[in-house]
């Protein structure tokens, strides 16, 4: 076996080797990540003859220095930094910030200067999907993102399909086509940017009542991505509203199809009241003799201590609520026996101090 022969096997057997074995990093979604290079061997090369390139394994550049000037590719603009002074020493090591499923691959670092390059160390990057909570909780009106994760196709990201369902259909997102459940239009989105990213989480600008219950998301590449559930909270931004016993209360109401629910408590769960749709009004026995509709307003009558709570006006098809009153009604009985207190305590406390002094007059 001659020399020439021995030494491109021994190159075949460290290339297969090298190819083989890279350096293992990983890193959760959105979090910052070091790629590793050991240039110590460099250590002390004129700055101007400093030649190092990032690129990933099908050649795309991820950062290169070359002749005292930095460059980035487009992708990582912005998220690497490979700083000179630490090349200096001899440390080719860069940081990726803000990962995303798309920078998952296999990185090589070569040292660039001259005909032939030298690979110094190959890197692959694993990215991970960061912890996602399975149930969210947010007061009634607050705005909500719920969380989903995943791979996507690399080459073809602006293909990736998302689909959000919650019994029934909430969002789909498919190439540039958006298509809502009747529910949801107009306040559920998703991001066509953070999508080809592997983000394919659910904002929700308003959340309404009948937001609660157990959210899925299904992407192209894993049709059970993840799910969560949401719960609401009592909704405290409410107006307060004082009326003496008897007096009517009135509620106005917006232009689309309401309904008019009632709590006790003002907590859940709600006594419906009356909807309004397109000029048809209708509302509960129990207040259908009570209840009169002018125009854009409604107007309880006779108001009693039973109907101390919160009334809430909401939209017909997706529970958001549109204003909420709570009502506190002054008891007029109590208000006649603080009176008569006023009254008669100061009555007492001067008939005790005449007879006290009329006791020492006579002494």
């Amino acid at each position: 076996m001659d020399a020439s022969f021995s030494m491109a096997l021994l190159l075949a057997i460290l290339s297969v080797s090298h190819a083989v074995s890279p350096s293992i990093v990983k890193g959760e979604f959105g979090a910052s990540v070091t790629l590793p290079c050991d240039g110590s061997a460099f250590r002390g090369t004129p700055e101007a003859q400093l030649d190092v390139l990032w690129r990933t394994s099908d050649g795309r550049k991820v950062a290169h220095y070359s002749r005292r000037v930095h460059s980035v590719d487009v992708g990582f603009q912005g998220r690497v930094t490979f700083p000179t002074a630490r090349i200096r020493q001899g440390d080719f090591s860069i940081n990726i910030s803000s990962v995303t499923f798309r920078d998952e691959d296999l990185y090589e670092c070569v040292w660039n200067k001259g005909p032939n390059e030298k690979g110094l160390n190959d890197v692959r990057l694993y990215v991970l999907e960061p912890p996602i909570p399975n149930h969210l909780s947010v007061p009634v009106g607050d705005p909500v993102t719920l969380p989903c994760y995943g791979h996507i196709n690399k080459e073809t990201p602006k293909e990736s399909f998302v689909q959000w369902k919650r019994d029934e259909l909430v969002l789909k997102h498919s190439s540039d086509e958006v298509t809502y459940g009747p529910k949801y239009e107009g306040r559920a989105s998703v991001s066509s940017e953070r999508i080809q990213k592997g983000n394919f989480s659910l904002s929700l600008s308003v959340t309404g009542l009948c937001d609660s219950g157990v959210y899925q998301c299904s992407t192209d590449l894993n049709p059970n991505a993840s799910w969560v559930v949401l719960e609401l909270k009592d909704f405290g931004n409410f107006t307060p509203v004082s009326l003496d016993l008897g007096m009517p209360f009135s509620l106005s109401l917006p232009q689309e199809p309401v309904k008019v629910i009632f709590s006790k408590e003002g907590a859940f769960p709600e006594v419906p009241l009356c909807s309004v749709d397109t000029g048809d009004f209708k509302c509960e026995p129990k207040y259908k003799s009570r209840m009169e509709r002018e125009s854009n307003t409604l107007t309880l009558l006779n108001m009693t201590l039973d109907d101390v709570g919160t009334y809430t006006v909401i939209h017909s098809r997706n529970c958001v609520i549109n204003r909420m009153c709570r009502v506190i009604i002054k008891n007029s009985n109590n208000d006649q026996n603080l009176l008569f207190l006023k009254i008669f305590i100061p009555i007492v406390v001067l008939g005790v101090a005449c007879i006290i002094l009329g006791v020492f007059m006579h002494m």
